[in-house]
């Protein structure tokens, strides 16, 4: 019992163990099932962190491309950030792209379209021949279809557009694949950015956003060359014009102008060197515009135009200034200056600019000199019209009753006693009046400028003792010594001889006329290289209040009454313009009570060398006589032309008085027909058919043998130049009034010559 007890419990024993190995068996075969189940979980997951390892490498690569690409384009960007020219942007576009782009792309090209062509500026990857060519029309372009756009686009393959055009390589295989963006410029669409594959190729977003970010960065760097190229071109242009401005030109890049630089104009106008550093801060520069005035005092550095405009910011717009340099030279300036402004606003220097305007000055004092001067020549002329209007009536109306007088005579017997007289009184008011109308024309001719000089070679000497030999007796007369010193050894002179003896013979007669007791000399010296007449009296001499109105017109001296038997007052006036033709001066010197000295100034080169003679005058000998012998013009044939009758009448019986044939032509076609019956021909210039200058021109055309001399007589002699004159054959020119003496004097020493 105990055994099958023993044994009970032990089966017992034995089944609650298998029941415990069984529940082990079962929770071990759960336990395997959980782990096989776990391997699986874990393979998977071996095989998903697989899968994730590839996914990492290749996300590695792509981030390690990327970031070669982005330091590539870092790279670029910094290189097109530079100062590069288009060119050089271009090129560097051009080389970049392919190499951004790597295998897929063989070759890359910039392409600007120019008016109906795209033009391929630069290229890479063509090979050493290059694009087949280089323009291609733009309507058959694939840059055509970029720019219509607007946006990146590409061909997978060229071949299925054949109506497409792209540039080719000239050597290789041709390309079938092409990928490019717009380049734009001041917002316009101007060409293209462009890569190529030899090989059909399905461009990626990423090239084609790629080809996009390279196309705006070319844009970007296009632009700035151009700004960069512009600013240059303006820089050099500004550097071009400062250097080469007439003008002066400060400039100063700093707000205190504690460096100032200049344009050679500037460092001309102050004689410094261009380098120096014109701050009036500065030693030299503060030296240099210490030669600064306005208002005739200095003017301090702070208060120069470029500082105050520098400092306050205000321009400063034509103010005048004058600059007084060492050896008394002056120049008068007008300045003007402004401000420079940095990018924030801020005053960062300036520019002064300096105008010379001394010419301007001199012109403007001139004007008003000149402006006061005709103020004073227009009371002058009202005075100088009232006093000719004057003394032309006076003398006309004395001719005009003295011809009454001796009309008279005719039915007054009593009177005919007395005609000598008032022939007398109307020859001497006639001479008056002419003499008075020929001075005043005389003025108007110098005033206009027309001053004939018949300059000859004559004995000053001479000249002077003939004038005093001439006036001797007048001094005589007022028992005055008229003494006569002409410059030894002689000297013979270039000038108008006759019209020096005019400017001679009224100097003496008014010191004659001037001086009551005493004696006049006339004398000649060379003096300083000038030659120098001087004719001096002992009279009153002339007031110092009068000194200023001794040479105008119409001004006496002692004849409040204007008695005109003391002169007209335009001898002087007369004179003084007479030297000033000659390139002389005339001035005087005066003292109360003991006299005055006229002296006439001619130039060193109107004096000429000549043989050394011994002067006719230079003992006193006699003078000879001014004319040859008279022989008469009896039987000589005479053509009288003149259109006045009265003259004309006068003229022709004066002439047949003294023996000769006159024939009379009252214009210059019946003078033509009669020319061939006369000897002299006697021509009035101002005739009311033929201008008295075509008849001398048809004359010289064709001159009759009989014809032995044209003499012009004519009212109006410097009408035409006396050169011109004698070219049409005239051998004198007579002006009117005519003196009948001598006008048959004339033609007798003509004929004897």
């Amino acid at each position: 019992i105990l055994a099958a007890e023993a044994l009970e419990t032990s089966r017992a024993q034995l089944a609650a163990q298998n029941a415990m190995l069984e529940d082990s068996n079962q929770e071990l075969s759960a336990r395997e099932e959980e782990i096989a189940r776990q391997n699986e979980e874990l393979q998977s997951q071996g095989e998903e962190l697989e899968r994730q390892s590839e996914e990492l490498r290749v996300a590695n690569d792509d981030l390690a491309s990327r970031e070669r690409m982005l330091s590539r384009l870092l790279a670029l960007s910094r290189t097109l950030a530079g100062e590069l020219s288009r060119d050089e942007v271009m090129q560097t576009v051009c080389e970049s792209l392919a190499d951004l782009l790597g295998e897929t792309a063989q070759a890359s090209a910039l392409l600007l379209r120019e008016a109906d062509r795209m033009h391929a500026y630069c290229h890479f990857g063509f090979g050493p021949e290059g694009p087949k060519r280089k323009q291609i029309a733009y309507e058959s372009s694939f840059a055509s279809l970029l720019l219509s756009r607007g946006q990146a686009g590409f061909l997978q393959d060229v071949t299925l557009r054949p109506e497409i055009v792209i540039l080719e390589p000239a050597d290789g295989s041709p390309f079938r694949s092409v990928l490019g963006a717009p380049i734009t410029a001041r917002g316009r669409l101007i060409g293209t950015v462009e890569v190529y594959a030899r090989e059909a190729t399905p461009w990626s977003e990423e090239q084609v956003s790629l080809i996009g970010s390279m196309a705006a960065q070319a844009s970007l760097s296009l632009e700035t060359a151009r700004l960069f190229e512009e600013v240059s071109q303006a820089k050099r242009r500004f550097e071009t014009v400062f250097r080469t401005l007439p003008i002066a030109v400060f400039a100063c890049d700093d707000p205190e102008c504690r460096q100032v630089t200049a344009n050679p104009a500037a460092a001309t106008l102050f004689a410094a060197p261009l380098d120096t550093n014109f701050s009036p801060f500065s030693p030299l520069g503060g030296k240099l515009h210490g030669a600064v005035y306005r208002g005739g005092r200095p003017v301090p550095a702070e208060e120069l135009p470029l500082v105050r405009a520098v400092r306050s910011g205000q321009e400063i717009i034509g103010e005048e200034y004058d600059l007084v340099f060492p050896a008394g030279r002056r120049v008068s300036v007008l300045m003007s200056a402004a401000p420079f402004y940095d990018a924030q606003g801020k005053l960062s220097g300036g520019a002064c600019v300096l105008v010379d305007i001394t010419l301007q000055k001199n012109l403007e004092r001139d004007l008003d000199a000149r402006r006061r001067e005709s103020e004073e020549a227009s009371v002058r002329k009202t005075r100088f019209l009232a006093a000719v209007s004057h003394d032309i009536r006076t003398p006309a109306n004395a001719i005009r009753l003295q011809a009454e007088l001796i009309k008279r005579t005719l039915g007054e017997p009593a009177l005919a006693s007395r005609l000598p007289e008032f022939v007398q009184g109307l020859e001497r008011n006639a001479i008056a009046l002419v003499e008075l109308v020929g001075d005043v024309l005389d003025l108007t001719r110098f005033d206009s400028g027309k001053v004939e000089l018949q300059e000859v070679d004559f004995s000053l000497g001479e000249t002077l003792l003939e004038e005093c030999e001439h006036l001797r007796p007048v001094a005589a007369a007022k028992g005055l010594a008229l003494e006569c010193r002409p410059v030894d050894p002689p000297l013979w002179v270039r000038a108008d001889r006759v019209k020096i003896g005019r400017v001679l013979g009224n100097l003496i007669e008014n010191a004659i006329k001037f001086t009551d007791s005493g004696t006049v000399e006339v004398s000649a010296e060379l003096r300083d290289g000038s030659l120098e007449l001087c004719v001096a009296d002992t009279g009153e001499g002339i007031p110092a209040e009068h000194h200023a109105h001794i040479f105008d017109e119409f001004f006496q001296l002692r004849n409040p009454e204007r008695d005109r038997s003391k002169g007209r007052g335009l001898g002087l006036a007369i004179c003084k313009r007479l030297i000033d033709a000659m390139g002389g001066a005339i001035r005087f010197e005066s003292v109360p009570a003991r006299g005055t000295r006229f002296i006439v100034t001619l130039p060193a080169d109107r004096t000429v060398s000549r043989p050394l003679t011994v002067d006719r005058f230079a003992s006193g000998a006699a003078r000879p006589s001014a004319l040859p012998e008279r022989r008469g013009i009896s039987g000589l044939r005479v053509l009288l032309v003149e259109d006045h009758e009265d003259s004309r009448l006068a003229t022709a019986e004066l002439l047949r008085a003294e023996g000769a044939a006159v024939l009379e032509a009252t214009n210059g076609r019946s003078a033509l027909r009669l020319l061939d019956e006369a000897d002299i021909l006697l021509l009035d210039l101002m005739l009311p058919d033929l201008d008295g200058f075509e008849v001398l021109k048809l004359i010289h055309a064709k001159r009759p043998r009989s014809l032995r001399a044209v003499i012009v007589l004519t009212g109006d002699s410097a009408s035409r130049s006396r050169e011109e004159i004698e070219l049409l054959g005239v051998a004198l020119v007579l002006e009117k009034p005519i003196e009948p003496a001598r006008l048959v004097s004339s033609i007798v020493e003509l004929l004897s010559r």
